[in-house]
């Protein structure tokens, strides 16, 4: 395997993506590498030779969840890559973002399983100081800073 490059590869639906640079910029302010997609990776462009790059290449995939993210193609399709590569992306290192309000029954459950964090319930500098406090400690030990996805973390909208 490839030494690894980035600390984290973002993957978001394109409607939160003033949200991912805004995140991806406090990301980069605090030192952590970013692995710079910026809406690069398109069908029919090697899609999955270009993810599994990433993949390798990034000690952490951030999965930006709203319900936009949960609807589209490309987020299932990344999600389904970052499960997919078990050995070269443990578990432990996909750190679900919500967003925004979305069903429990929407979130496919490998990754309901997963501590994540509420990403729109707090400023986008504090979530960045989070995040890379988690990257930072490799996410060893550090289950009480991340929230599991109950329905404190992904309420049922109403």
């Amino acid at each position: 395997m490839p030494a690894t490059t980035y600390d984290a590869f973002i993957s978001y639906a394109e409607s939160d993506a003033s949200f991912v640079r805004d995140l991806a910029d406090a990301l980069r302010r605090r030192g952590v590498r970013v692995w710079p997609d910026e809406g690069k990776l398109r069908r029919g462009d090697a899609v999955l030779r270009s993810l599994e790059r990433a993949l390798k290449a990034s000690r952490h995939f951030l999965l930006v969840i709203s319900p936009d993210y949960l609807a589209s193609s490309r987020g299932n399709f990344e999600m389904g890559v970052a499960l997919a590569h078990g050995p070269i992306l443990p578990a432990n290192r996909i750190i679900p973002l919500y967003t925004a309000r979305v069903e429990p029954s929407a979130v496919p459950s490998p990754i309901a399983d997963l501590a994540g964090l509420r990403a729109g319930s707090m400023p986008v500098d504090e979530l960045a100081l989070k995040v890379a406090e988690l990257i930072k400690r490799g996410n060893r030990g550090n289950r009480a800073a991340r929230q599991k996805p109950a329905a404190a973390n992904v309420p049922a909208q109403h």
